[in-house]
């Protein structure tokens, strides 16, 4: 089943999800559209990461109005895209969001989903995450090892933020022709981020 995603916490303008008029010289179909017409199913799965963090006060209307209409079969059988104005059914969509906090969310629209509260993981739970995005990242830089202390570190970090930081630690030991991750290049990357250093500087790329 083919999955889309749009990260909520980039999103300004309700035409990332339902398009936007050919008025405007930077205007394309939406999300929607786009996974209607380029999937092999009639229900792809749309995920919205973080939905509350969506700017609603950006000026542009709100970026998630196109989302009562879509979560309600009724009205999404007819789904018109801003840029291609052909009526599509979106009622077999099957739609995902993720929020940290629900009080930015209006009603309206959390009474279109099943709301579940997942609770924060175990230590274990959190280990068990973080070794699997090292194996992830790690499986593309066979040469490269990552000492035990380093992965116990970045338990304590969200999972976006490990990637982030595996990342540079990887542009860092290659920059430098390391084979391994220790905890000094833990705690340098660390003190740059903290610092607003760019993570280019220094050490060649962040992928």
């Amino acid at each position: 089943m083919n999955h889309y995603q749009l990260e909520a916490d980039n999103l300004h303008h309700a035409s990332a999800l339902a398009g936007a008029e050919p008025i405007w010289s930077t205007a394309a179909p939406g999300l929607v559209f786009e996974a209607l017409t380029s999937s092999e199913h009639v229900s792809p799965i749309i995920s919205l990461d973080e939905i509350d963090k969506a700017a609603l006060d950006s000026g542009h209307g709100d970026p998630l109005a196109p989302l009562h209409s879509l979560l309600e079969s009724e009205t999404a059988s007819h789904f018109r895209d801003s840029y291609v104005p052909l009526a599509i059914d979106a009622s077999h969509v099957i739609w995902i969001a993720t929020a940290n906090s629900l009080d930015r969310l209006s009603e309206s629209l959390l009474s279109c989903f099943v709301v579940f509260s997942i609770k924060a993981p175990t230590p274990s739970q959190s280990r068990y995450i973080t070794d699997s995005i090292v194996r992830e990242l790690m499986a593309n830089y066979p040469g490269v090892g990552i000492a035990e202390e380093v992965i116990e570190q970045l338990t304590s970090f969200t999972p976006r933020v490990q990637r982030r930081l595996l990342g540079a630690l990887i542009a860092r030991v290659t920059f430098y022709g390391s084979e391994y991750v220790v905890v000094g290049d833990l705690n340098d990357v660390l003190e740059r981020l903290s610092t607003g250093q760019s993570m280019r500087s220094g050490f060649g790329f962040v992928s």
